[in-house]
């Protein structure tokens, strides 16, 4: 595998993942947003990553400020 295809390889495990974990963090009553624009060189410096590593996304989690809407599901 080539490095570029490697890398979009990763970067859609890490999609699956984050997905995962915001799916969990419903379920544990918390609120989350799967964010992909964002100035990630800005990022990597807050987080004092070393180099090697490439911020992709991010994940905030807490708790909602309100409850979410119910939803209206017509089965028929």
């Amino acid at each position: 595998m080539d490095e570029e295809s490697l890398k979009s390889y990763l970067r859609l495990n890490a999609a699956i993942t984050l997905e995962n974990i915001s799916l969990r963090a419903v379920d544990l009553g918390l609120g989350s947003c799967f964010i992909m624009m964002f100035n990630s060189k800005k990022a990597k410096e807050i987080l004092k990553l070393d180099k090697r590593y490439e911020v992709i996304a991010l994940l905030p989690i807490g708790y909602p400020d309100q409850p979410p809407p119910l939803k209206d599901h017509d089965y028929n």
